[in-house]
Order: C-alpha cells, then sequence, then structure tokens
C-alpha cells in the first residue's frame, strides 16, 4: 500500500440526477489522526481505505459510502471491457503523448485505447502540473461513462460482472447493484466536474 495518486470524490445526487465527479488534490496539507500532519495522499498509506475516508470526512464535511481501488493494470482491463474513449487532446498534450510513446495522435478528437488513455491521465508535464492532470483523469472517467451509459440494466450489470475483478472494493454486491439500479432509473447521464481546492481558491 502505497500513497494514494488519484482521489476522486464520485457523488450521486438524487435530486438534480447529475453525476458529480470532485477531485481532491493530492497535495492538499491535513491533519491525519494518529499521524502528524501530512498531504492527504498519505493517509491511505498509513491506515487505507477506512482512514482515507475519515481524513476526508473531517476536512471536507463529506461521508464516504464506499470505496473503490483500482491500478494501472486494473485501469486498463477496465477501460477494454468499456471500449476506446473520446478525448480532445491540446497541440501540447498530443506532442508529448506522441513523442514518449511513439503514437500519431493529433490535436482536437482522439479515440484512445486504454494504453493511450492511462498515459494521458498520468500527464502532469504538460500544462499546469497536478492540477490539470486531475482534469485529464476525470475526462477519462466522463469519457467512458459516456460510452455505458445507454445501456440496459442487465447489460450494465453484466459489464460491470467484467470490472470487478479488476478493482478492489469494500462494497458489497447488493451495494454496487444498488448504485447501478439508482443511476439507471433516474436516469442519470449528466456529469459534471470539479476540483478541490477549487480554481482560484
Amino acid at each position: 500500500r502505497q500513497r494514494s495518486d488519484s482521489m476522486i470524490i464520485c457523488t450521486l445526487n438524487t435530486k438534480t440526477n447529475k453525476i458529480i465527479l470532485t477531485s481532491v488534490m493530492r497535495d492538499m496539507y491535513v491533519p491525519i489522526p494518529g499521524y502528524s500532519d501530512n498531504r492527504i495522499n498519505a493517509a491511505y498509506q498509513f491506515g487505507g481505505m477506512e482512514l482515507l475516508d475519515e481524513v476526508i470526512e473531517n476536512c471536507l464535511g463529506v461521508h464516504i459510502d464506499g470505496n473503490v481501488e483500482v491500478d494501472f493494470d486494473g485501469f486498463i482491463n477496465s477501460l477494454t471491457e468499456v471500449g476506446d474513449v473520446y478525448i480532445e487532446l491540446n497541440e501540447a498534450e498530443a506532442k508529448y503523448l506522441n513523442e514518449n510513446n511513439n503514437w500519431n495522435l493529433k490535436a482536437g478528437g482522439n479515440d484512445l485505447t486504454p494504453e493511450q488513455a492511462l498515459a494521458y491521465a498520468r500527464t502532469r508535464y504538460v500544462g499546469h502540473s497536478d492540477w490539470e492532470r486531475t482534469d485529464r483523469q476525470r475526462k477519462v472517467i466522463m469519457s467512458a461513462f459516456n460510452n455505458v451509459k445507454d445501456m440496459s440494466i442487465p447489460q450494465l450489470i453484466a459489464l460491470s460482472d467484467k470490472i470487478l475483478p479488476n478493482v478492489t472494493t469494500d462494497m458489497n454486491n447488493s451495494d454496487i447493484l444498488s448504485y447501478i439500479y439508482l443511476v439507471a432509473a433516474n436516469k442519470m447521464t449528466t456529469l459534471e466536474s470539479h476540483r478541490l481546492p477549487e480554481e482560484g481558491t
């Protein structure tokens, strides 16, 4: 168990029927119960999902109902089931990815393979460092969601059966099924994207 490289809070808002993705910047300096103050991504290293959830609740006032953890291999394997993701690259992003991987991506719209999507989501040497990197991570998730949002409930359950072996979660099967039904039954297809700290704060 190492420091959590990326932390995104996913909120299912049944009042607005929106799904909200909020990145928590990994270098936020916070009090960690039982340890000295540190970057928030150290909480996971010190005490796993439980301690990270406690820190988020204490510092941000947000209760976390469940966690999903994925490593690089799991990310690629999961996206392989979902399909290539459509991403708009700027010129600097396309150039950086091409130079480092011998790809032929272009500025503008691209259908990124799972390997390309991972490289894109990890990029922090183009633009505003980790600020833009968290934006890229949410864009990948949002694009992946767009690939599956029109699926039926049986199709979504079948897809989750293929994806779940690639992740670690503290949720049980009934928890996961209830979220699938919640999203599908409420036709939650609108996504919002945020970052903490928010721009300019």
